[in-house]
């Protein structure tokens, strides 16, 4: 199995006919945890569009969690994106269903039909967030941390090898943004990798990692240097 999660060489990104990023090289391996910065409008979520396979790669090479993305047929992403778990700033929960079936339902439309195994299955994943006790609470009854916990067992459902989190803690107050940024580190301690898109400069620095910044059409590594230029490049 290789260490190599996601690995983008010499792509350039477009969005309708125009070019978003041009000649990006970007290299994930599992275990990482990878904060991309920039601009709104900069080209973050063009990445993130590419990396689940909703915008096509016209130019350049790239490969996730194992599958070629040059080569990749259209009915191939299904498959690919069972070892992807996306976590949204908006939740996107099913708001007629409790926690459980929110999950079920998500097992049963990545295959999965053996009634026993995804009852277990869920039951492991809401206890790894915390959640055993709230299983059959609707997603409504939920506190906003608890929700996006949720979120994040729903990601982990089908043991993924890349989290692709866009602003999970946007709509957090400060503590349970905390709470998220240790269950998503401990997520990645697990030899997952986790590519986090942010405009929260604070919770960097309260939880160090790499960092990489997208700007002008380019992606460059940061280094200690994210205040210095979130300060030079109001979003």
């Amino acid at each position: 199995m290789s260490d190599t999660v996601v690995n983008l060489e010499h792509v350039s990104i477009f969005h309708n006919k125009n070019m978003v990023l041009n000649d990006v090289n970007f290299k994930v391996n599992r275990g990482d945890f990878v904060y991309l910065i920039g601009k709104t409008g900069s080209g973050k979520s063009s990445i993130m569009r590419l990396l689940y396979g909703d915008l096509p790669l016209k130019q350049g090479e790239a490969s996730v969690a194992g599958f070629n993305l040059k080569t990749m047929k259209n009915r191939e992403i299904p498959v690919m994106r069972r070892k992807l778990g996306i976590i949204f700033q908006d939740f996107q929960l099913l708001t007629d269903r409790t926690a459980k079936d929110n999950l079920t339902f998500y097992l049963r439309a990545t295959g999965w039909d053996d009634k026993a195994k995804m009852e277990e299955r869920v039951n492991e994943v809401l206890s790894k967030v915390n959640l055993s006790s709230k299983g059959f609470k609707m997603p409504q009854e939920l506190s906003g941390g608890e929700q996006q916990r949720l979120v994040i067992a729903r990601a982990l459902l089908n043991d993924p090898d890349l989290i692709l989190a866009d602003e999970p803690t946007g709509n957090l107050d400060p503590e349970t943004s905390n709470e998220i940024m240790n269950l998503l580190f401990e997520v990645s301690s697990n030899k997952r990798a986790v590519v986090m898109v942010t405009h929260n400069y604070n919770l960097i620095d309260k939880f160090p990692s790499r960092v990489v910044k997208v700007d002008q059409g380019k992606l460059s590594e940061l280094g200690g240097e994210v205040q210095a230029w979130a300060a030079a490049s109001p979003l």
